[in-house]
């Protein structure tokens, strides 16, 4: 079951999502087409803004936009992992699919 949209104010409302729900993706376009808007928000680092507008033109195709974690921390001689642990020049990232079926990337 799908939450429905919330009203902040008469000018605000908050439509809760699940991300990488195709259903809530499909619940927030309607919402979205039944209820045009001036402004839209979504939960996005700013970090991540221009790649994935470069990704939104590639859309209904999937991509991946990918942000490399800095290297400048070091870590602890220690681990609870022990010799598990990564070494401190392994490369790290983060991502964000860039599908359809994201509600995020539907609004």
């Amino acid at each position: 079951m799908n939450a429905g949209p919330l009203a902040i104010s008469d000018r605000i409302t908050a439509l809760p999502v699940i991300h990488g729900s195709g259903d809530f993706a499909v619940a927030t376009r309607r919402f979205l087409l039944d209820n045009p808007c001036d402004c839209l928000a979504v939960p996005l680092p700013p970090s991540f803004q221009p790649p994935l507008e470069e990704a939104l033109e590639h859309l209904p195709g999937i991509t991946l936009v990918l942000q490399h974690e800095s290297t400048r921390f070091e870590t602890a001689d220690w681990t609870p992992d022990g010799d598990n642990a990564d070494p401190p020049t392994a490369s790290r990232a983060s991502f964000v699919p860039v599908d359809p079926c994201q509600p995020v990337v539907a609004a």
